[in-house]
């Protein structure tokens, strides 16, 4: 029974996205006009202020995890592209996207501090037919202020929603 289960979730998830195709645009032109700072975002990671979340990007020895800093800009990166591609009539998004490229990641500091809140910001800064370039931004509170950390440069893509292209 488990396997007609799946195989019919399988079924019904093919069938929305075949449903979710119908939404793509079918020329550049029937888009409508974006400007990156429609894209813009900011987004804070609390690890000054919230020690439940700073246990999650701690290693053994009480460093921030690079990794888990990667994976936010992953995300962040894609949330930016959907905030980009998002149409007001549509309740979800016909697109799949995902990262093809992490371009360029620029530290401009060494050290991230376990105990210091961190601001994520970033756009879309290029546009193609099928890919996007997003720049995000790493910044960490001191003293009251905002310093730059690393800068980063993504290639996002939309996968097609039927055969993954």
């Amino acid at each position: 029974h488990l396997v007609s289960f799946l195989t019919r979730d399988h079924v019904q998830a093919m069938q929305e996205r075949k449903a979710l195709h119908t939404l793509l645009a079918k020329r550049q032109e029937d888009l409508p006009p974006r400007r990156m700072k429609d894209s813009y975002l900011e987004v804070i990671l609390p690890l000054g202020s919230q020690p439940q979340i700073r246990e999650k990007y701690l290693n053994v020895y009480n460093s921030v995890r690079f990794g888990r800093i990667l994976e936010d800009l992953d995300s962040l990166g894609v949330l930016i592209c959907y905030t980009h591609t998002k149409q007001e009539a549509q309740p979800r998004s016909p697109l799949s996207i995902v990262t093809a490229l992490v371009d360029k990641i620029n530290l401009r500091k060494k050290v991230v501090h376990p105990d210091c809140d961190i601001k994520f910001t970033g756009n879309v800064s290029w546009v193609g037919k099928t890919s996007m370039e997003v720049k995000m931004h790493m910044l960490q509170l001191h003293d009251g202020d905002y310093c730059p950390v690393l800068d980063a440069t993504f290639v996002m893509v939309a996968r097609d929603p039927e055969n993954k292209r």
